[in-house]
């Protein structure tokens, strides 16, 4: 049984609702299209191999009390 992992998730800008991304242990070393996320609330991302993370700066959701 081969185990197969990402390094690089790419086009994300078609999920403009996105609210929850959950992308652990992967070995992603590049994310791209994070800058359509406007609506993402939770974002985990543990265990891969990112050094940078770029995108998220239009993100200004704040959660409710």
């Amino acid at each position: 049984m081969s185990t197969s992992l990402m390094s690089t998730l790419q086009n994300l800008g078609n999920l403009q609702r996105l609210r929850i991304l959950s992308i652990q242990s992967n070995r992603i070393t590049q994310l791209e299209g994070l800058e359509a996320l406007t609506n993402l609330e939770e974002f985990y991302i543990s265990h891969n191999g990112l050094t940078k993370i770029e995108g998220l700066e239009k993100n200004v959701r704040q959660a409710s009390d």
